[in-house]
């Protein structure tokens, strides 16, 4: 079986890519820069995208490809890389003649309503941003694909490790304690968020792929929520230094939702076998990781 990794070179990628290849799966992937060891790829051209699926010719894709940071400030390439990149991806799949397909998609969590409620994949859908709405769109298209191999919409929470950009909250939050700072700009440290760590993301990929799936969503988080101020604390305690934090109200988002927490009862119904790693545990792997 051959997996192809599309954004093999993002932080999730490099990790997922170990993880398979460990466990004796034929991986490649592509990526947009010139790489000796990848295809490069853009997937929003066609012919590009169709060039590389018949070459390696996959029986499975897991396409992380996309833009992912929510702020980013281009968004006709939020929306084209997203929709029309994943669309060319499944055109390319479905016209490939291998058998056992299986397309993952990696999709988000702000599809759905912001809740204080616990989030599981019946809870509301309304995205309310364009990254999310980008992402719910190409979920459909992914729908559109159904009758010509499995697919498997998977819908992630916040999740980090090392090696993340830390234009992310939580490596922005690391990388001042390790160059022991003594103040961090932070926005409203109150509010919790549901974080896995993205070991455990890369486990929950190779449980998918390994089951015959059929269609399914999931909702893929640790169930529990930490507020930035418990990371904080948690950072405080492993490095033994102490931080300031400045609130800018800059940062605040209007109506921000206090809390919010993910279902893992569906996911658990297939990584019952999975031994999920402490947020205690993630927190010290970035800071003591180079």
């Amino acid at each position: 079986m051959k997996v192809l990794i599309t954004g093999i070179k993002s932080f999730t990628g490099k990790h997922l890519e170990s993880l398979l290849a460990s466990n004796n799966y034929n991986v490649n992937g592509t990526c947009l820069s010139k790489d000796n060891n990848y295809f490069s790829c853009d997937i929003t051209n066609l012919h590009n995208v169709n060039d590389v699926i018949n070459k390696y010719r996959p029986n499975i894709i897991i396409h992380l490809a996309a833009i992912t940071y929510v702020a980013h400030s281009n968004i006709e390439e939020i929306y084209n890389t997203n929709i029309v990149g994943t669309k060319n991806i499944l055109e390319a799949f479905k016209s490939l003649d291998v058998n056992d397909k299986h397309f993952i998609f990696a999709s988000t969590a702000n599809v759905y309503k912001p809740s204080d409620n616990v989030i599981n994949e019946s809870s509301a859908i309304k995205p309310v941003n364009d990254y999310a709405i980008s992402k719910l769109a190409a979920e459909n298209v992914v729908n559109l694909y159904k009758p010509f191999f499995n697919t498997t919409i998977l819908r992630f929470f916040n999740y980090t490790g090392l090696h993340q950009d830390t234009k992310f909250l939580i490596p922005k939050i690391i990388s001042h304690f390790k160059a022991k700072k003594e103040v961090i700009e932070l926005g409203d440290i109150s509010i919790s968020r549901d974080f896995s760590d993205v070991r455990d993301i890369c486990k929950v990929y190779k449980e998918v792929i390994s089951k015959n799936l059929k269609h399914s969503i999931y909702n893929v988080c640790s169930g529990s929520a930490y507020s930035i101020a418990d990371i904080i604390g948690i950072c405080e305690k492993i490095t033994s230094h102490n931080i300031e934090v400045y609130v800018n109200q800059d940062f605040i988002r209007p109506n921000e939702i206090k809390s919010i927490t993910g279902s893992i009862s569906k996911l658990n119904s297939i990584t019952q076998n999975i031994e999920r790693i402490n947020i205690k545990d993630t927190l010290k792997w970035m800071i003591d990781g180079v």
